[in-house]
């Protein structure tokens, strides 16, 4: 099973093709992979493709390392929400590296793209609620860095619009009203 298969096939056979949209470093950028547009994406997997070419066990050790740090960042959340709780953060983690879900981020090429708006998103989750322990608004904005990140990543953490606005509503009482709506809008003007 340690093979590449399907999309990663026409990936590869892409990144190969002179002139092809994963050629070179910035059309694979500023173009589209299977009519999505998915920059953060395309901006890491050009030199990736590069790189390793179709040696399988080179993307596969990547996306386990990234496997690794989104169990890092479960565990961490957890840990904060949890007071300290340390054994719950190293369950947590343990589960998602064991979870058999995790076997397309691993054994698939397109897996890194899944990976990385996990970790994009578990990032934004992190400081989402340090910024509701500490009102720092350093911290919102780099939540809405995470955000950005992450739905250029993957388009479907979009879904995620809803909690960064409740988030910074809700976060923000005893702000002055222009901050407030200013932080209430970032979001939307980052989609």
């Amino acid at each position: 099973f340690r093979t590449l298969a399907g999309d990663d096939i026409i990936l590869l056979g892409m990144s190969n093709t002179k002139g092809g949209s994963l050629s070179t470093f910035w059309p694979s950028v500023i173009d589209h992979t299977f009519s999505k547009w998915r920059p953060v994406t395309q901006l890491i997997l050009s030199p990736m493709l590069d790189f390793f070419s179709g040696s399988f066990w080179k993307y596969q050790l990547t996306n386990e390392v990234l496997l690794a740090g989104c169990a890092l960042a479960i565990a961490y959340l957890c840990y904060c929400l949890t007071d300290g709780n340390y054994l719950l953060g190293f369950v947590a983690g343990l589960f998602i590296i064991t979870s058999r879900f995790n076997l397309f981020h691993v054994l698939q090429v397109f897996g890194l793209m899944e990976s990385l708006a996990i970790f994009f998103m578990l990032l934004m989750l992190i400081v989402l609620f340090k910024f509701a322990t500490t009102k720092n608004f350093v911290l919102l904005w780099l939540a809405n860095l995470f955000f950005f990140l992450e739905i250029h990543t993957h388009e479907r953490f979009i879904l995620l619009l809803p909690i960064l606005l409740t988030c910074s509503f809700i976060f923000t009482n005893g702000i002055s009203l222009g901050r407030r709506v200013f932080t209430l809008f970032a979001p939307i003007l980052i989609v």
